[in-house]
């Protein structure tokens, strides 16, 4: 069975200190499905 995995990951972030927290957690899920990331500050 052909999964669809992301093959692009655009993270967003801006000066919240959350914004930390979900940029490594993208950063994360990306490198599990081998995903070009991409940071957008």
């Amino acid at each position: 069975m052909k999964t669809n995995a992301m093959k692009k990951v655009l993270i967003a972030q801006d000066y919240n200190p959350t914004s930390k927290k979900v940029a490594e957690a993208g950063y994360a899920m990306a490198k599990t499905m081998g995903a070009e990331v991409t940071l957008f500050m």
